[in-house]
C-alpha cells in the first residue's frame, strides 16, 4: 500500500530520465549511442542507491550496519 503512492511517479521519473539520456546520447553522437546510455543509465542508478541508503541510515541509525555503510 505504501509503495502504491510512489511507484506511478517513479515510473513516470524514470521514463523521463530514459528519454532524456537518449535524446542527449543522440544530440551529442555519444559512442554507439546503445552503450553510452546503458552506462550512464547505471551510474544514474548506483548514484539514486546511494543516496537513498544515505537517506535511510540518517532516518534510521540503527541500519547502518546492515546497509554496509559503516
Amino acid at each position: 500500500r505504501i509503495l502504491s503512492r510512489y511507484i506511478p511517479t517513479l515510473t513516470i521519473l524514470c521514463g523521463i530520465i530514459v528519454g532524456l539520456l537518449s535524446f542527449t546520447s543522440d544530440a551529442l553522437g555519444a559512442l554507439s549511442s546503445g552503450t553510452g546510455l546503458l552506462i550512464a543509465i547505471g551510474i544514474i542508478h548506483q548514484y539514486a542507491e546511494s543516496i537513498s541508503k544515505e537517506a535511510a541510515a540518517e532516518q534510521y541509525p540503527a541500519l547502518r550496519g546492515f546497509l554496509g555503510l559503516d
